[in-house]
């Protein structure tokens, strides 16, 4: 009778979650065709920047951006090309199973209710809530970065793109390893969960664009991954990759060893960080 009582109290949390979860599902889809939007109206001015100073006043370039239908495709999809909703209605299950779990270890340790009560309300209120908040943000950045690469396709004055990580302590020592790459914009950006990196287009020059090969290159120069690095500070730079992978840097082990890009069947091109024992 009280496991029947527990079992109707997981179902009932089931379904709480999962009207939640078709909520969130609602509010990222609209969130990703503002970010979609969003980018399609500032990467123009992005490349301009890349392009670089005006050498002499009156240059200017003609810049195609992606009509209103193309970025709403982009709402509703995840990266592996499933309804984003998928994503969502997969995390009340697994809350349910990982509560049910908790609840039949805590009956065969003879735990209290009460321990057992806190660590099953800890999984119904943070494994969801992270889980939701990870999905949200990468499909939102997902979003975002193709509507970039597909806008790079549509203009020749972009003839690729460099991947730049965040420079900051919460970098992923992969991110930071592949920072400054150079791709071309037919290519998906190896990514991961969570992932920040921005791609910034690679440009032809004034000269290139306008014929006149007496311009000067303005293009500003993007820093590598050693040159983003140098930017932090010893102490962070050893918060970034960890005593292990900051002492085999100092000894020589490049960045660049620190990533390996795999291929998802699903997800496509994903970053990883390469173990320790691997470098």
């Amino acid at each position: 009778m009280l496991r029947d009582r527990y079992a109707s109290a997981l179902d009932e949390i089931a379904m709480r979650l999962k009207s939640i979860a078709m909520d969130a599902a609602s509010v990222t889809e609209d969130g990703q065709l503002q970010m979609a939007r969003l980018t399609n109206d500032m990467t123009g001015p992005l490349a301009v920047t890349a392009i670089g100073e005006m050498p002499r006043p009156g240059l200017d370039i003609n810049w195609a951006k992606l009509p209103e239908g193309d970025l709403q495709a982009f709402a509703g999809l995840a990266g592996d090309g499933s309804p984003l909703a998928d994503l969502f209605a997969a995390i009340p299950g697994a809350t349910r199973d990982q509560m049910e779990r908790v609840l039949v270890d805590g009956i065969a340790l003879g735990l209290d209710p009460l321990t057992v009560a806190r660590k099953m309300r800890h999984i119904a209120t943070a494994m969801p809530a992270y889980r939701a908040e990870t999905i949200a943000r990468t499909e939102m950045i997902r979003a975002s970065r193709e509507a970039s690469r597909r806008v790079y396709e549509d203009n020749p004055a972009v003839t690729g793109y460099v991947r730049m990580a965040t420079q900051d302590v919460r970098v992923c020592p992969g991110c930071l390893a592949l920072s400054g790459t150079y791709h071309k914009t037919n290519e998906i950006m190896p990514s991961h969960p969570n992932c920040r990196c921005v791609m910034i287009p690679k440009t032809l020059s004034w000269a290139e664009i306008t014929g006149d090969a007496s311009l000067p290159d303005t293009r500003p120069s993007i820093p590598d991954a050693d040159g983003l690095f140098d930017g932090l500070s010893d102490a962070e730079k050893r918060i970034v990759l960890g005593p292990s992978r900051y002492e085999a840097w100092q000894t020589g082990t490049p960045l660049r060893d620190m990533a390996e890009v795999t291929q998802d069947a699903a997800w496509g091109p994903s970053v990883r960080v390469r173990p320790v024992s691997r470098l």
